[in-house]
């Protein structure tokens, strides 16, 4: 991953999922956003691959309760490569 901060992560992710320019914050509780889906999910997963080349199972996406916790799973797993 390039050096990226959060605010940067945030609005491309904002950008791929279609979101308001500044609907995401870093705390952000995911799991009562209106947006927060299924749909979502697979999207991370195909945005995480093609963005980044990381593999994740969707299952783990699920587990995010923050954006916070997706730019973090990021961060870490490029550190990896």
């Amino acid at each position: 991953m390039k050096k990226e901060n959060i605010k940067d992560f945030l609005s491309k992710l904002e950008k791929e999922l279609e979101l308001k320019k500044n609907s995401l914050s870093p705390d952000l509780n995911l799991e009562e956003s209106v947006f927060w889906d299924s749909l979502v999910t697979m999207n991370l997963v195909f945005y995480f691959d093609s963005e980044y080349s990381i593999e994740v199972d969707p299952e783990n996406i699920s587990k995010f309760k923050t954006p916070k916790d997706i730019y973090n799973f990021v961060v870490k797993s490029s550190k990896k490569k």
